[in-house]
């Protein structure tokens, strides 16, 4: 048995396996919910729970087909034989905003919780401060959402954007009237995150409109908004600490294509600010992608962490990003490939309890394949 066929078969839905969709609500929607719940540190977390009922089947509905990088601007780009390296690596707009979303959240609640000395998280993130993070994330690139084109024309006094060529000069938040309040106060319905926010969520427009646009150092960035005449109520160091989580998110989902990309483009130095240097990133990587042996062995060097001090933020192909205590003890690996290989017997050995592959009966009784030898012992139980 090869390595794909080996996939194939310990992957193959069971006989039994009938369940199917309930009748108003996509089975992706669905599956996601049911991820959100049942990932490890997240049961019992209110705001995630609310964000997976209330905010997650919108954004999957309205975000459909869209990209967060990428996608027909790259390509217009890429026409005109303009660099395009920040945008190639396309990617859905809704997995962009998960993928950063979750691993910040889980840094967020292990900064409250599991460090000996204060933070900026510990000092200024409460309930409201996590949900205007969410809120925040999710409409930091609110001028890549599919309706602003539409909602900037529709709400254009004076004609600006009557002949504009979308795909070529793409539209920008400054460009909205109002700094995008009315736009934000929009979508925030519309996505369904004033469930997170709380009745009062509209005295906190302008506190989410300076967040979304302060995410980033270079790019994203907007520190005039003030003088030009917004007026967010919370204390800019609380903003700002909000902004630098934003940033981790963003950061999370725009550049780690590998393990290694955790270590770059300050990633590092963002945790450090938030953490006061008590948590640090670390990472495990494999050189070559084996489909499912890949997947054995990311499964033992995950298991080789100790969860005291390393906590699994990013699954990737070749391998995981972890958030590390700064004391965390070396990894031995020694171990790894006696672990991988107890890993695969006891893998082989549930599928063939549940299907008996190899199993036949004649004249003389029953007989099965040499190879049950390899994943069962031969202890013979009486009674």
């Amino acid at each position: 048995m090869n390595e794909d066929e080996l996939y194939k078969w310990l992957h193959s839905p069971d006989d039994d396996d009938s369940e199917t969709p309930a009748k108003y609500e996509l089975l992706t929607v669905r599956l996601f919910k049911e991820a959100i719940r049942e990932a490890e540190g997240n049961q019992g977390e209110i705001l995630l729970a609310s964000f997976a009922e209330n905010v997650l089947p919108n954004l999957m509905q309205q975000l459909v087909g869209a990209t967060a990088k990428g996608g027909q601007f790259t390509e217009e780009m890429r026409r005109q034989k303009k660099n395009v390296e920040r945008s190639k690596h396309d990617q859905s707009f809704t997995s962009h905003l998960l993928n950063g979303l979750f691993p910040t959240y889980r840094i967020l609640k292990k900064l409250k919780t599991e460090t000996p000395e204060t933070n900026p998280v510990k000092r200024n993130c409460g309930e409201t401060e996590t949900a205007l993070f969410i809120a925040s994330y999710i409409l930091h690139d609110f001028d890549k959402f599919p309706d602003y084109c539409e909602w900037l024309k529709t709400n254009d006094s004076e004609g600006k954007f009557a002949n504009r060529e979308w795909p070529k000069d793409p539209p920008h938040k400054d460009e909205a009237p109002n700094f995008g309040r009315d736009y934000v106060a929009l979508k925030i319905q519309q996505l369904g995150l004033d469930s997170l926010l709380g009745e009062n969520w509209r005295s906190h427009i302008d506190d989410l409109v300076w967040m979304s646009n302060n995410a980033g150092v270079k790019y994203d960035s907007d520190r005039g908004l003030e003088i030009r005449g917004l007026q967010p109520k919370l204390d800019g160091r609380i903003r700002g600490t909000i902004a630098n989580l934003v940033r981790l998110s963003d950061l999370f989902a725009s550049v780690i294509q590998h393990p290694s990309d955790a270590e770059a483009n300050g990633l590092s130095e963002v945790l450090n600010s938030l953490s006061n240097g008590q948590f640090k990133f670390s990472y495990h990587s494999l050189s070559d992608n084996r489909g499912v042996l890949t997947n054995i062995i990311n499964n033992a060097l995950m298991d080789a962490h100790p969860s005291e001090f390393y906590t699994p933020l990013l699954y990737l192909p070749d391998g995981a990003v972890y958030l590390a205590k700064t004391n965390a003890p070396a990894i031995e690996t020694a171990e790894i490939p006696n672990q991988v290989i107890a890993k695969i017997k006891n893998l082989c050995a549930d599928k063939l309890k549940l299907k008996t592959t190899g199993f036949s009966r004649d004249g003389k009784g029953f007989k099965f394949g040499e190879f049950y030898w390899l994943f069962f012992d031969n202890r013979i139980h009486g009674s």
